[in-house]
């Protein structure tokens, strides 16, 4: 593709131009031209075929600049031995003559004035008619000889007088090639620049408007045109003025100060706008503004709050997921399903094990709060001083050991979602004055920051403990424990749903088959006696652990009364029985636990071997049953 126009305005230029061009013979277009006229035609014609950059002599490229041709131009140079040459030779035939040519050829001319010592008449041309008349004037002032160019020497020529050309040497169009070349790679450079500049600026989901000190729209991405429309300038003006934002551009202007997220509602459409100076020399050249739509922020904190989720922060409980006919647990249930279409906090009373996060997780997914985060904390897990900087989050260096970077808190991760509070009672009170404040204010500090972020939660709170006890003992804050009782859950222990415990057992059962492939067990009727005598206080939790014990040991079996008092036995006496947590109040069990060993020793004859192998206990273990059975 042809690159370079060079416009010869003599045969003699045309000639060297074609042997010097040679071996750029796919790059270069060389025409030749007769007057100013059918130079700036000729330049057109180029400019519309491709052509990048333009060649020719002084005069020719005045006109076309004149011409506004877009194109850059180089004019070809004439090197300052020829000129001087040429007027030493003027001077020595007539003494005095006249320079005919462009501005730049003539300021060439009166660098060598004092040189040459004699008197030269200067005659600028602008026109193509300037030639015809200068040398006319010229012959009327009595002098007989002309240095200039071509164009001046035919003019010369034509009217009587000696003419001493400023002939183009091959090196001096060689010349002018070598600077086009370089401007070819510098404009590819730059070419390539822009391109990566408009990825940029198209690629981001803000709109960005350059604008030069007068207001004027410089560049402007696509993202903003699609903002203003298609004739994005003109609305773009009537935008700034209608929402003032030329006043706020002329203050970034006088200033040089930015201004950042101003606020600007318009008839469809809610923006931020940022105006950026673009300084030079402490005086602004430009300013930058940079517009947000503001449901684009909203959708982006959307997918940011989903994305969250994948990395746990979800929840997957949903109150068909709680089992349970009992009238406690559908009254729960019901309590429950009020709850969540409210915004209030909620406190969830209940011991261990009777499944609170279950409920929160159940409330959050039938809120209106379901498609965002659902983030729960365990307070007992941590220590208070990282329990804190987990909810609130911190700045980088608060404090030893801090994450490069700070790190976002557990509040900001549940924004506009829930946050689960579990085990509320075993938060310090330095801490619940914090979290007093994120409930009272709706906004929280980084530890070691100074700047307050505003966050919509909802808080879900949840206790094993007797706060009110607490608060009398001065453990726990009387404004925090109302705040969080706004609704008040209570979930009943598994003792006060005895009859919810066959549909429990059975669905552990089926999970476990599901899960693992367990063979399923079916539980005979002494032994179902047996778990629905006992007190659970571990509550479901408890149940569950039980279960899975019964289906790993005696898959595809019946279980018996006897193997659940195994089971049981294992847990609680086996090594170290007065540490276990599951028995030690429950004198019923132990009634029947001895009745079991007594007749399982009778069966074996006495063998204490063989019964503790029946009973799946240690032989030490069976001893000291058998001691404290003695004692008892």
């Amino acid at each position: 593709m042809h690159e370079i126009g060079i416009i010869a305005n003599s045969f003699e230029i045309f000639e060297k131009s074609q042997k010097i061009t040679k071996d750029y013979y796919d790059l270069v277009t060389i025409v030749l031209v007769q007057n100013y006229e059918e130079c700036v035609q000729q330049a057109e014609i180029m400019e519309t075929k491709g052509i990048r950059i333009l060649i020719s002599r002084g005069g020719h490229c005045v006109r076309m600049r004149e011409a506004n041709i877009s194109l850059p131009i180089i004019e070809i140079p004439t090197f300052d031995n020829q000129l001087a040459y040429r007027m030493m030779q003027a001077k020595k035939k007539y003494g005095n003559f006249a320079a005919i040519g462009s501005e730049f050829f003539l300021k060439q001319v009166r660098d060598f004035e004092d040189v040459v010592e004699t008197n030269i008449s200067y005659f600028k041309v602008n026109k193509w008619e300037d030639f015809n008349q200068h040398v006319e004037t010229a012959k009327c002032m009595g002098l007989h000889a002309i240095v200039g160019g071509y164009d001046a020497s035919r003019f010369a020529q034509k009217a009587g007088l000696e003419s001493f050309c400023t002939f183009t040497r091959e090196e001096e169009i060689a010349t002018a090639i070598d600077e086009a070349l370089k401007m070819l790679k510098r404009m590819e450079k730059d070419k390539k620049q822009n391109q990566m500049l408009n990825t940029m600026l198209n690629s981001v989901h803000e709109g960005i408007v350059l604008l030069d000190n007068a207001g004027s729209v410089v560049n402007i991405n696509k993202q903003a045109q699609e903002m203003f429309g298609v004739d994005c300038f003109n609305t773009l003006a009537l935008f700034l003025k209608k929402y003032s934002i030329n006043q706020k551009i002329r203050t970034v202007l006088d200033n040089g100060l930015p201004l950042e997220n101003e606020f600007i509602e318009t008839s469809n459409c809610k923006y931020t706008c940022s105006i950026i100076p673009v300084m030079n020399k402490n005086v602004v050249d430009y300013v930058v503004l940079v517009l947000h739509k503001i449901d684009y922020i909203q959708e982006m904190e959307y997918k940011i709050r989903r994305k969250l989720s994948s990395h746990g922060f979800v929840a997957n409980w949903v109150f068909d997921d709680i089992i349970g006919v009992s009238y406690v647990i559908q009254e729960a249930v019901c309590k429950a399903k009020q709850y969540s279409i409210t915004n209030s906090n909620i406190l969830i009373v209940g011991e261990s094990g009777t499944g609170k996060e279950m409920f929160a997780q159940s409330i959050h997914n039938t809120s209106f709060r379901e498609k965002e985060a659902f983030v729960a904390v365990n307070c007992t897990t941590l220590p208070s001083n990282l329990l804190e900087s987990e909810l609130f989050g911190y700045v980088e260096g608060a404090f030893t050991g801090a994450k490069k970077g700070g790190k976002v808190g557990l509040f900001e991760m549940a924004h506009n979602g829930t946050i689960f509070l579990d085990e509320i009672g075993e938060m310090s009170l330095p801490t619940q004055a914090r979290f007093l404040r994120v409930l009272e204010e709706r906004e929280i500090m980084r530890l070691g920051d100074d700047k307050l972020i505003p966050v919509n939660v909802r808080v879900i709170a949840a206790t094993n403990k007797n706060l009110r006890q607490m608060m009398k003992k001065g453990l726990f804050r009387e404004d925090l424990f109302y705040r969080l009782d706004v609704l008040s859950l209570r979930l009943p222990s598994l003792r006060e749903r005895k009859e919810d415990l066959p549909l429990l057992i059975n669905c552990f059962i089926k999970k476990l088959f599901v899960e693992y492939s367990y063979s399923q067990i079916e539980i005979d009727p002494s032994g179902m006696d047996l778990l629905m005598e006992y007190e659970w206080p571990g509550n479901i939790r408890e149940l569950k652990n039980v279960i899975e014990r019964l289906v790993v040991m005696y898959q595809g079996q019946v279980v018996t009364y006897e193997k659940i008092m195994s089971i049981f036995s294992g847990i609680l006496y086996d090594e170290e029985p007065e540490q276990s947590g599951i028995l030690k109040d429950d004198g019923l069990l132990k009634c029947k636990e001895k009745e079991l060993i007594e007749k399982i020793l009778k069966e074996c004859d006495g063998n204490k071997t063989e019964t503790s192998k029946k009973l799946g206990i240690s032989r030490p273990t069976l001893y000291k049953k058998l001691r404290a059975m003695e004692k008892s």
